[in-house]
C-alpha cells in the first residue's frame, strides 16, 4: 500500500509540474489556443492537396499571371471567337478597342492612339478590371487586326495568333 501511495504522489507531482510548465510557457490559455490554431493552419498549408491549386502558367497573351487574366473565365469557348472593333475620339487622340467574344466571356484589348501617331501599345482587360500589357506577338497581331478593314490575310493571321494564345493559356489554367 505504501508503494501505491508513493506512485500516486509522484504522478500528481509530475502532472502538476507539467501543467504549470505548460501554463508558464504559454502564459495565458488564449495564447495557447492561438498557437494551437496557428500550428494547425501551418500543417494544413504544408499538407494541402496540390491538385486543388491552379497551376502556374507562363501566359502567351500578356504580362500578367494567368489568375489575373483568366480567373472566373474558364467557361470561355475560344474555338471560334467573334471579333468586334470599337473606337472613340478623345481630346488627345483615339482609343481603339478589340473584343474577342468567346461564348459567355469576352476579352477586351485596348490601345490609345494619339493624334498624328501610328498608335500605342495594346493592353488587355484583366479579370479584376485592371489592364495588362499585351506581349509583343499579341501586340503585333492586334495591330494587324485593327489595320485590316476588309478581313484579309493580315486580319486572319492576327486572329489566329490571339486565338492560339487564349487557347494555350485557358487550357493550362483551367484544366482540372
Amino acid at each position: 500500500m505504501g508503494r501505491a501511495r508513493a506512485a500516486r504522489s509522484v504522478r500528481r507531482v509530475a502532472a502538476s509540474s507539467s501543467g504549470s510548465a505548460r501554463r508558464g510557457r504559454a502564459g495565458h490559455p488564449l495564447l495557447e489556443l492561438q498557437r494551437s490554431v496557428g500550428n494547425r493552419a501551418v500543417a494544413e498549408l504544408v499538407q494541402r492537396d496540390e491538385r486543388k491549386e491552379k497551376p502556374f502558367v507562363f501566359t502567351k497573351l500578356a504580362n500578367a499571371t494567368a489568375k489575373t487574366l483568366y480567373e472566373g473565365k474558364c467557361d470561355a469557348d475560344v474555338a471560334h471567337p467573334s471579333v468586334r472593333k470599337k473606337w472613340s475620339r478623345e481630346v488627345l487622340g483615339k482609343e481603339r478597342k478589340i473584343a474577342f467574344e468567346c461564348g459567355p466571356e469576352s476579352f477586351w484589348f485596348r490601345s490609345f492612339r494619339p493624334w498624328f501617331n501610328d498608335g500605342g501599345p495594346w493592353d488587355v482587360e484583366t479579370a479584376d478590371d485592371g489592364h495588362a500589357w499585351a506581349l509583343s506577338p499579341i501586340d503585333k497581331a492586334l495591330g494587324d487586326i485593327w489595320d485590316d478593314d476588309d478581313g484579309g490575310s493580315a486580319f486572319w493571321d492576327g486572329y489566329h495568333v490571339v486565338q492560339e494564345a487564349l487557347q494555350h493559356d485557358l487550357g493550362a489554367y483551367c484544366r482540372d
